[in-house]
């Protein structure tokens, strides 16, 4: 009796780790939970609609205009960013893509009857990219801001300024060349790719014609313009896409 009172207090006091170990099966065992993996978008659109900003990091095929609930549209290689500034209320654009990379830019979806505020468009670009400004616009000269010369064009109450790379461009008669861009349409509800392209000097359009490069098969979708025949006028349009890893490309004549 003695002996189970003696061991009944000896379990009571005796510290817990003072007793066999703990088995290697018992013991709690620590991980690392694996991050997930997420990709930094490279085109952004954010800030209020006084003064809206669109940045592109990267290749992009981008082009902006109105959606069908009256909203501004950003669109990114055919995806349409989460923007919900109403285009009537936007006043101020200023769109980047000045970063040494080659983007196609393309606003001839800016409509000023829907876009009824806005007054100033402002786009940084560098040699690389490809822009369509649309149709309607009258050149008004030039303007430095920050050291940096844009052509000017206006359009009833509004402004477009964009980087002027005039002194650095072939001889005028390239003024006659071409601009091309992707624009999305609807096809029994399908959204479709479709290869707009428009004079360089006016903006009108030229033609327009369904891309051979279509999501989601492709990605990575761009399209440029380039001298064909070696006249000093762009004449020829190149498309590009990725398929797994392989690029694929396309040239027309127009």
């Amino acid at each position: 009796m003695r002996e189970r009172i003696s061991h009944l207090l000896k379990s009571l006091f005796v510290p817990a780790g003072s007793g066999a170990r703990q088995s290697g099966k018992n013991r709690p065992v620590l991980g690392v939970e694996p991050l997930e993996n997420r990709l930094t978008p490279t085109v952004t659109a954010f800030g209020p609609a006084s003064d809206f900003h669109v940045d592109i990091d990267a290749n992009e095929t981008v082009s902006l205009g109105r959606t069908d609930n009256f909203k501004l549209r950003v669109t990114a290689d055919g995806n349409d960013l989460p923007v919900q500034a109403a285009a009537s209320s936007v006043e101020k654009l200023t769109i980047t893509a000045n970063h040494n990379v080659a983007n196609s830019l393309d606003l001839s979806g800016i409509h000023l009857a829907d876009f009824v505020s806005l007054n100033q468009i402002l786009v940084k670009l560098d040699a690389q990219d490809t822009f369509n400004r649309g149709a309607g616009w009258t050149a008004a000269g030039k303007e430095t801001i920050d050291g940096q010369r844009y052509a000017v064009f206006t359009q009833g109450n509004a402004t477009l300024k964009v980087t002027d790379f005039a002194q650095d461009t072939p001889p005028p008669t390239a003024a006659r060349g071409i601009l091309a861009s992707l624009v999305r349409i609807k096809v029994k509800r399908k959204a479709k790719l479709d290869v707009r392209v428009s004079y360089a000097d006016t903006g009108a359009i030229k033609s327009q014609f369904r891309s051979p490069f279509q999501q989601p098969a492709f990605r990575k979708i761009s399209v440029s313009v380039k001298d064909g025949n070696g006249d000093g006028v762009a004449d020829t349009v190149v498309l590009t896409a990725r398929k797994g890893r392989k690029t694929f490309t396309r040239q027309f004549a127009v």
